[in-house]
């Protein structure tokens, strides 16, 4: 995962409970735009798995679990069988400086996107 200073680009790394690591997938957003903006975008990179799901249905969680984080996918298949504790749910409107920067001073409660972890789960509605 990189980021791009110069247009505030940011690659965050996501994953649906029950994948395996190697269905990890990275979207490209600038971090001006707001959190509801990813939604299209998951729904483009998974357009068979999604397609009769509404992307505003769709549920974003930012990775607060350093175990999720590194991808540990065990951790990830007992939240989705248990009480489903996936991070911090990310309001549709906000932005996403708000939750991913690279400026912890301006955004204390941002996290700074990683190559090596994941950001974001992503639930399908009736996996929330």
């Amino acid at each position: 995962m990189t980021t791009s200073n110069s247009n505030n680009i940011l690659s965050l790394n996501c994953i649906i409970p029950g994948d395996e690591f190697e269905d990890i997938f990275t979207l490209e957003i600038s971090e001006d735009k707001l959190v509801n903006q990813l939604k299209p975008m998951i729904r483009k990179w998974w357009p068979n798995r999604f397609q009769h799901i509404d992307p505003s249905k769709l549920i974003l969680y930012k990775v607060l679990d350093v175990n999720i984080a590194l991808g540990l996918i065990e951790p990830l298949k007992k939240e989705k069988e248990g009480n489903k504790n996936y991070g911090q749910r990310l309001h549709p409107l906000d932005k996403i400086c708000i939750h991913f920067n690279n400026d912890q001073e301006t955004y204390p409660d941002s996290i700074k996107p990683k190559e090596n972890r994941v950001s974001i789960v992503v639930c399908p509605p009736d996996n929330s």
